[in-house]
């Protein structure tokens, strides 16, 4: 008899995603673990310049968290304490 987690699709499949960037990513983290240079430095320095030209954009800005970009984009939005904001249902806790 079929077990049912061999039918489930799973929730995130890290290898899968991680697959194709391979070299890429072994370097990268390499190159931050070498520098130990954990927050900010030259390889988000890097990840941002390379992301605003990806988007076509003057800036972009690397957060820590989903959560952290929710925030700085409801901040730039004008969004302040008390204004209402509607969120989906379907998303994890800290999004409130």
């Amino acid at each position: 008899m079929n077990d049912d987690r061999e039918r489930a699709v799973p929730f995130v499949d890290l290898r899968a995603q991680t697959k194709s960037l391979g070299d890429a990513l072994r370097d990268a983290v390499l190159r931050v673990v070498d520098s130990g240079v954990y927050v900010l430095g030259e390889e988000v320095a890097r990840f941002e310049a390379a992301a605003a030209r990806y988007l076509g954009v003057r800036h972009a800005v690397g957060v820590s968290s989903c959560s952290d970009a929710l925030v700085m984009a409801l901040a730039a939005s004008g969004i302040e304490r008390g204004d209402e904001v509607i969120t989906s249902p379907l998303s994890f806790f800290a999004t409130a």
